[in-house]
Parts: structure tokens; sequence; C-alpha cells
């Protein structure tokens, strides 16, 4: 679809609450009796519960592939009726009596992650292990996601940030900052920055879908890389890492030997005396992926799994014990948020190429679909709410 620029309607003043919205709701894992697995369909409308909480009406969000985990059944903990989505793009509508830092009207960009801030785990920025109830990964998991007409984001404080001016209301420069809300940080904090990349060493990024090639695009940003392989078994794909600024590419052939084929053309390209990769960013969460990656890290080198795993993989300790290599996993904390907008406001950090189709929130349905056909270039895709803009009453009695 064309990119559904002014799709928001004018907010209203503040009126009588309405019952019910909009928004995708999660219908079970898929199963022959339930292929789908979500329906765009009306859910209750949110309300403000704790002071800290913000209510907004949600401008842009995305779909990620942890979506499609949940309907997998990979994700346990969430449940039946849950409303989906983690990323948004928001109009604040209310704010509790607790919130200091935004206001109603502000536009801000939700992370994916809630921060209580009081917390220990906060306090030394691990906030993706907030232990507040409604903290770390709850949006879209526990509690009620983005892809709805409207929203209530817990611990708003630590867990929205302002957009800079320079990204005018439904402009093309909007959209990209919409990747700032897990994609982008994810794949630097958890790929790079936990996988001790820097500048001079080798990456290989094994899977470039969206977050291998988020990964791709912040290696490029954030260092200067000796080199830069992107794997994956899509020959598509690897145009596009190409494209990203991939320096070598490496298409695995099929069957049981494929990690050791990948290991001798990794060495080949890498040339005599290097031994393997410093830093492995695993993006498949796949047994496939884990085995390739293993096999390719350098002694002394690091994987770090960005993958969603959601079946059991072999570390194969006898062969790897001796190779001196740290492994890391884990869920993104969202600190990066504040350094990664400059670099994508400087144009540094090109966050818009991973957007392949524009949709209106209403048609999310169709945006699933695409998503997971992976065809037609499918990377993210950039949703943007059509509904008429009510804006729910203020002072709410449920603040406290």
């Amino acid at each position: 679809p064309s990119h559904p620029r002014a799709c928001r309607p004018a907010l209203t003043a503040p009126a009588a609450m309405a019952s019910t919205m909009m928004g995708t709701t999660f219908l079970g894992v898929r199963s022959e009796a339930n292929p789908v697995g979500y329906a765009w369909r009306q859910r209750p409308m949110p309300r403000l519960q704790h002071p800290t909480d913000i209510l907004a009406r949600v401008h842009k969000t995305t779909i990620c592939g942890t979506d499609l985990h949940i309907l997998g059944g990979n994700v346990p903990q969430a449940k039946v009726g849950l409303g989906l989505g983690h990323e948004g793009i928001v109009d604040i509508l209310e704010v509790g009596s607790e919130v200091k830092r935004f206001k109603v009207g502000d536009r801000v960009l939700c992370c994916c992650i809630s921060a209580c801030g009081t917390c220990k785990k906060c306090k030394d920025r691990w906030f993706g292990n907030c232990e507040a109830a409604e903290g770390s990964w709850s949006l879209g998991h526990l509690i009620d996601g983005f892809q709805a007409e409207y929203v209530r984001v817990p611990h708003a404080d630590l867990s929205c940030y302002a957009l800079p001016a320079s990204c005018p209301r439904d402009s093309p420069e909007e959209d990209k900052y919409l990747m700032l809300a897990d994609i982008l940080p994810t794949s630097y904090e958890i790929g790079l920055v936990d996988g001790d990349m820097a500048d001079g060493k080798t990456c290989a990024i094994v899977g470039v879908g969206p977050v291998g090639l988020a990964a791709l695009l912040a290696a490029c940003s954030m260092y200067k890389a000796k080199a830069i392989i992107a794997i994956d078994l899509d020959e598509g794909r690897l145009e596009l890492a190409t494209r990203f600024g991939a320096t070598h590419t490496v298409c695995p052939p099929k069957g049981d030997g494929a990690p050791a084929a990948v290991r001798d053309e990794v060495l080949r390209l890498l040339g005599d005396g290097e031994d393997g990769v410093d830093v492995v960013v695993e993006a498949v969460g796949l047994p496939g992926g884990w085995y390739i990656a293993q096999e390719i890290v350098k002694p002394g080198g690091n994987v770090a799994i960005l993958g969603v795993h959601g079946r059991p993989v072999t570390l194969n300790l006898e062969r790897m014990w001796y190779r001196n290599f740290k492994l890391t996993a884990g869920m993104v904390h969202g600190y990066s948020i504040p350094r990664l907008m400059e670099k994508v406001e400087d144009g540094s950090l090109r966050a818009d190429l991973l957007i392949s189709h524009h949709w209106k929130l209403s048609q999310i349905e169709d945006a699933y679909a695409k998503f997971e056909s992976r065809r037609d270039g499918a990377l993210k895709m950039l949703l943007c709410n059509d509904r008429p803009g009510q804006a729910p009453k203020a002072n709410s009695p449920n603040v406290v």
C-alpha cells in the first residue's frame, strides 16, 4: 500500500470514555482449529491503573518476529485475550499523578521495555530485568500492547522518549524513529555491545532477516569493522545485506554439513592467519543458526544470541571448551536509545531501510500476512492509526 500520510484524524478534546476500541487480540497458540492465532476485533478501552502510567492514542506501531513467536507457542507467558504489540509512537492523552517527564499532548516513542527506575536492576541499568510489576517486557506480552487504537503504558518516565524537533508529525522522518522501540536497540545492545564488538574486529551475522539487518546497520554505524559477513539461506536477503553494508555474504548449503561448509567459506573470506570470527551474532532463533554460530567463532571470540529460541540446541562442549569463547544472550534494556536516536537523526544510522511496507492500522491482518510471508522484500511493517481520534476522559478515577 502507499504510505498513509496524514492518517491520524485530529484528536478531539477529552470526552466521555468509550467502552471499547479496535485492537489485535491473541486467540491462542496456532492449531488446526485456530490457524491464524489473532484477530483485529473490539477490545476494552484501557484506563490508567497506576500513578506512573500514561494513557495514549497509538500513532504508529509495527509487527515483530516475537509476535509470531507468541502465535507459535514459544512465549508461554502470553495468555489468550492479550492485546499484541510492543513498539509504538503515541500521543499522550492522560498522565498519572507521578509522571514527571511528560504531559498531555506529548508525542513520544515507547520502548518495548518498561523500567520502574527504583528496583536494584533498574539502578544498575538492567532495565530488561526490571523487578517491578509490569516492568521488563510486559507490553504485548503480559499486558495489552500497541497494536490497537489506544494503550496504557506503565512506568512511563523511564520507558518513553521525546522525539527530536527535526521529526515533524506524519513525515517520512517520523517513521524511522519507530525502529528505536525494539529492533535497533536490541540488535545493538544484545548483539554488538554484549558481544564485545569493537573497531577492527570481524563480525558475522547469522540470519539477515529484519533483526539481523538491524544488527548489520548498527555495526556499520557504530563501529569500524574489519569485515562484516552476512550468512543466510535467502539470496534476496543477502543482496539486501550487501546494500546495507556487509563486506561479504555466505549462503549455506543444505544438509547436516552446512556448519562445516560455512566455516570453510568464512575462513577463506577472512584469509590466512584467521581461525574464525571475533563476534558472531546469531539472529535466526533456530538450531541451524546456532550450529553455524558455534562453528565459526574464533578462539577468544564471542557468540551473541539475538534469535528467540523455542527449541533446544546442543552446545558441543566436547569441541568448544578449548576455544575460550564467550556466549551471551538476554533481554534488551533500552539504555542505548538516546545515543541511537542521535545517529538516526544525523543520518548515520539508516533506520528507514528497515521499513519495507506501510499500512493503515485497520489493515493489520494484511500486514501480518505480508510480514510472515517474507515476500516482496518484506521487512518491518509500518502501521499508522487511521481510526477516529476520540480522546478518553482525563482524570481517571482508577489513578491512585
